[in-house]
């Protein structure tokens, strides 16, 4: 059989430790799953890395693409994972009936900031998220939600919009594509993605704290 994948990296795909042991007993499902979802960003954003040091930019290659995807998608479950244990700590905290909890379909940062302001207790991360949230959905400002409009070009739509300057004799034949940000512009992809989690992890983490600290 014809292997339709080529050329390839010779990247190595993890099989383990298991999941389980990833995290000391007693952690909460929100933490473990937020922090394994930044683990699986970090693996995608390295599989860019390695794809640029062999072709020079990332063009539409079907490795890339699949990183870019995967990329994007674990960025933004990362973030959806600490805001739903957010939410069912202040359920829980508001001893809200288990009939009248929100399904993991419903939670949104909106609905868990309401719920947090209900409790009444410290809501440190509101701030950040905010920020990083603002704009509106055509032309995000906030980093976060131009992320996540990416995540939702893949996930629903097609491959990243790009721009190519490969016009023989012009100044810019040699550089590598861009691609579009909704609210940013053009910009270089990997210079891009290398901003996302420093960014992430933080917020991520002061989320998770929230939560902990109104359902420890």
């Amino acid at each position: 059989m014809v292997d339709p994948y080529r050329p390839q990296l010779r990247r190595r795909w993890p099989l383990g430790p298991n999941y389980l042991k990833l995290h000391p007993n007693g952690t909460k499902d929100y933490r473990s799953w937020a922090e394994f979802k930044l683990m699986a960003a970090d693996w995608y954003l390295q599989a860019l890395e390695e794809s640029f040091r062999q072709t020079g930019d990332l063009d539409r290659f079907v490795g890339v693409e699949m990183a870019f995807d995967g990329f994007l998608a674990a960025c933004s479950s990362a973030f959806d994972a600490a805001v739903s244990g957010l939410i069912q700590a202040s359920e829980r905290y508001l001893q809200v009936p288990q009939a009248k909890q929100l399904p993991p379909y419903e939670r949104s940062w909106a609905k868990a900031a309401a719920l947090v302001e209900q409790t009444g207790q410290a809501f440190g991360s509101r701030p950040s998220v905010d920020a990083a949230m603002v704009g509106p959905a055509a032309n995000p400002t906030g980093w976060l939600s131009q992320c996540r409009q990416l995540r939702n070009r893949t996930q629903h739509e097609n491959t990243l919009s790009r721009a190519f300057f490969g016009t023989v004799g012009s100044d810019r034949a040699h550089q590598q594509s861009e691609i579009h940000v909704p609210g940013l512009g053009q910009v270089e992809p990997l210079r891009y993605v290398r901003t996302v989690l420093p960014r992430l992890r933080p917020l991520v983490e002061a989320i998770v704290r929230d939560a902990e600290a109104i359902d420890p």
